[in-house]
């Protein structure tokens, strides 16, 4: 130290103990600042942790979004069988009992101009009946 330092220390003994307290805790407090922001981090990560676990046990939602207009209707992929039958027109009985908003028609329409077999009409069949079992 520089004798004017020394000087000023002798005059106040107080400002040498605080100025010596400050040199010594000045570490103490940093790596209390450490642990701090260390501590905050754990905790976040603890907290992401958590949140993953609980996205990862919650069921998802079930889908009750209406189906898309044309999506009813949509097309069959019949097979090619021999010997089958050459489709000219479809006409489904007691449609006056069934509900007027199922494209059951126009899925049997579907047939017309192919040529199906014994798989192609059982096809037919089992389409038009789970659109009806579907929608109730």
């Amino acid at each position: 130290m520089r004798a004017e330092e020394q000087s000023v220390f002798r005059r106040c003994p107080s400002l040498l103990s605080l100025t010596l307290m400050s040199a010594l805790l000045s570490p103490l407090s940093l790596q209390a600042a450490d642990v701090r922001r260390s501590g905050d981090e754990a905790f976040i990560i603890q907290q992401q942790r958590q949140e993953a676990l609980e996205q990862q046990l919650m069921p998802s939602a079930p889908d009750v979004r209406l189906s898309a207009p044309g999506s009813f209707a949509r097309k069959i992929n019949f097979p090619v069988e021999t010997p089958c039958f050459q489709i000219k027109q479809t006409e489904l009985e007691g449609a006056d009992a069934l509900p007027h908003w199922l494209p059951l028609q126009k899925i049997a329409n579907g047939a017309v101009g192919h040529c199906l077999g014994a798989k192609g009409i059982n096809l037919l069949m089992s389409t038009l009946q789970n659109r009806l079992v579907d929608h109730g």
